[in-house]
């Protein structure tokens, strides 16, 4: 009979490989085996309600900020909690946002950014993968490093390495890409244009085009 995982064995599943690859269960189990003595009920009611219940954007997004709030009131939370919490956000909001066009309600998928950006997440460069119609298929981090690694050009070529696979994987037309300052500047630098330049001419011969590109800092997004 095969050894069923602990909850150490998941955590370290999810640090080596990603939270990505692991399922809604596991997420919970590591969710609940890392949260603070006396919050586990608090975890598990807000995993539920985003995993298990697919309401509508408003409610979601209410659900959204009570975790943002819960875990500001936890000052000591570890890694593993940090990357289960943010997949869960991602999967339950995912969902339901398909059914939003990103161009027509921009502020919807914005808010979805806002909520990762408040975890501090240091992502650099992440994309909003979209069909014909416009419709969020999926939001994955693309790179992480300083706003000057994209000059370099095997970083780009890597970042539309991944674009190209994870558009295949959504069946995604189009891409949003994301730039998250982590100076929480939202001005545009020479490398946020010179990169995006570069990329929007590569991702033609791609079948994948660059739809818009966005900037997130502290609480604003251009």
């Amino acid at each position: 009979m095969a050894k069923m995982p602990t909850s150490s064995d998941l955590c370290q599943r999810l640090l080596k490989e990603g939270a990505s690859k692991l399922s809604n269960s596991e997420l919970v189990a590591i969710l609940l085996e890392t949260t603070p003595s006396g919050e586990k009920m608090m975890t598990l009611n807000l995993s539920r309600r985003l995993l298990k219940y697919n309401d509508e954007l408003r409610l979601v997004e209410g659900v959204v900020r009570d975790w943002i709030q819960y875990m500001n009131e936890i000052k000591k939370t570890k890694e593993a909690f940090l990357k289960a919490s943010l997949e869960v956000q991602k999967r339950g909001l995912t969902d339901v946002l398909k059914n939003y066009n990103a161009v027509l309600y921009p502020y919807v998928p914005r808010n979805d950014l806002m909520s990762e950006r408040s975890f501090g997440t240091g992502s650099v460069l992440s994309g909003l993968f979209v069909n014909q119609q416009h419709q969020m298929l999926g939001f994955d981090n693309l790179f992480s490093g300083s706003i000057d690694d994209i000059t370099n050009l095997c970083h780009q070529n890597t970042i539309l390495e991944e674009i190209g696979r994870i558009a295949k994987r959504y069946s995604a037309t189009k891409v949003i890409v994301v730039c998250q300052h982590l100076s929480l500047d939202t001005s545009p630098t020479p490398a946020d244009i010179s990169f995006l330049l570069w990329l929007q001419n590569r991702l033609r011969f791609t079948g994948v085009l660059l739809l818009d590109s966005w900037i997130i800092g502290d609480n604003s997004i251009i």
